[in-house]
């Protein structure tokens, strides 16, 4: 139980009761307040009545819907917002007149839930703690957190364990994170060796968000130095392995260092579009995947009229009869024009290339067939991150996912062709 010197108000997001023995033992509140789902609501209360010896005084805050959708706790971030910013108030407020302070935990519960109480502690001046790992930034180890770390004798390998986990499931910047809380807690039980190798994780692990965010050359760099670095080593499986995983990436980014003249950049977009979508990224996830259709048009368009890049394309190389694929002449300005996607496919199409024909057929495909591209552009231009307000849910990503991989054809590519699926084995 907190001291009555220093009682603890204790906001925290959670939907599932099992988290909730260790989310009492680690802060030990004076009041605790849950925010959860509406849905989540009777499972916690029951836990709640199990727990009555252990927190005196408890309350569970539920989101309210603003739309018809089943459950805003994973669909509306306003809604989450909303109640965890009220919330957070009344608990200031009551702190202000019985209690000494007010923690908001981060650590377990929806992104969305999470991602309000963060907004609301932000907003609020709170502090905020992360017992375990959260998937929205910033980041920040509390110190008692440091010095229980400190003290754990297997530190190394369950670093290792958690950090494999997290890159494996493309959850680079949680990966990120976790290496970085073990590198600064100077733990007793870490040889200098393992510290030193953990450092060269952490920098795999950079090199891995800055491949995630299009940085090639910045990854490029990050990973050859730990190559490098790595090969005056033996002796460990985990050693080798971070080699050969770094070794992999850097012969795939080599690939597609030239830009838009790289016939691989496509297929980066796609495999980016993948990890996007398996963070539950989904908006996000198919503006890659429309990223991957520019870059195929734009590699084409290079390799057909031996130019650059689609920007400052010369129009004396554009057909007269050239028609965007709703019928509409394509019309040259000056002699030098920027082409969008749907007017690169255009070009190739009215100049013979296969490719611009076979984007036609993927456009105007039937329903019978699967999402068409038309479809594809449509969704894509309705999403929040590019002209509208549709949110992009899993069943119309991985509609279009297989749409892209149809018409890239993924499938008969070779290995080597394809951006590799990030897998390490540390432990």
């Amino acid at each position: 139980m907190a001291s009555q010197e220093n009682p603890l108000v204790l906001l925290a997001t959670i939907t599932l009761p099992g988290p909730l023995p260790g989310l009492l033992e680690h802060h030990r509140p004076a009041r605790l307040v849950l925010i959860t789902g509406e849905s989540f609501k009777p499972a916690l209360e029951q836990a709640l009545a199990l727990a009555s010896g252990v927190v005196p005084d408890a309350a569970i805050v539920t989101v309210n819907a603003k739309s018809a959708k089943p459950s805003p706790a994973y669909s509306d971030a306003g809604a989450c917002f909303d109640a965890a910013y009220e919330a957070a108030h009344a608990a200031r407020e009551e702190a202000k007149r019985t209690y000494g302070r007010v923690v908001c935990d981060f650590s377990e519960g929806t992104f969305l839930l999470r991602l309000g109480l963060l907004r609301a502690a932000e907003e609020l001046g709170l502090t905020g703690v992360y017992r375990a790992w959260a998937d929205n930034a910033p980041l920040e180890v509390p110190r008692e957190d440091i010095d229980l770390q400190r003290e754990q004798p297997f530190l190394f390998q369950q670093t290792l364990n958690e950090v494999e986990e997290l890159v494996n499931a493309n959850r680079f910047d949680t990966a990120h994170f976790v290496a970085e809380k073990s590198l600064r807690c100077e733990a007793r039980s870490i040889s200098d060796d393992e510290l030193s190798f953990l450092g060269y994780l952490h920098a795999f692990v950079e090199a891995l968000i800055s491949w995630d965010r299009f940085d090639y050359r910045g990854a490029a760099q990050g990973l050859k130095l730990i190559q490098e670095a790595l090969s005056a080593k033996d002796g460990q499986p985990y050693v080798a392995a971070l080699a050969d995983a770094s070794g992999k990436l850097l012969k795939w980014l080599a690939q597609v260092g030239s830009g838009v003249s790289s016939e691989f950049l496509a297929y980066d977009f796609l495999a980016s579009a993948v990890r996007s979508a398996e963070r539950g990224a989904y908006s996000d996830a198919i503006m890659r995947l429309y990223r991957a259709l520019e870059a195929h048009a734009q590699y084409e368009a290079c390799r057909y009229f031996n130019v650059n890049s689609t920007e400052n394309f010369p129009t004396d190389l554009i057909p007269s009869h050239t028609r965007f694929f709703s019928g509409h002449p394509l019309y040259k300005h000056g002699l030098k024009m920027d082409l969008g996607m749907e007017a690169t496919y255009a070009i190739l199409r009215a100049a013979g290339s296969k490719v611009g024909d076979r984007f036609g057929h993927f456009y105007e495909r039937p329903s019978a067939e699967g999402m068409s591209l038309r479809e594809m552009q449509s969704m894509r231009n309705n999403s929040p991150l590019a002209h509208g307000s549709s949110v992009i849910g899993e069943e119309n990503f991985h509609k279009a996912l297989k749409l892209m991989n149809s018409f890239l054809e993924a499938g008969k590519r070779e290995p080597w062709e394809v951006a590799p699926a990030v897998r390490i084995k540390l432990s």
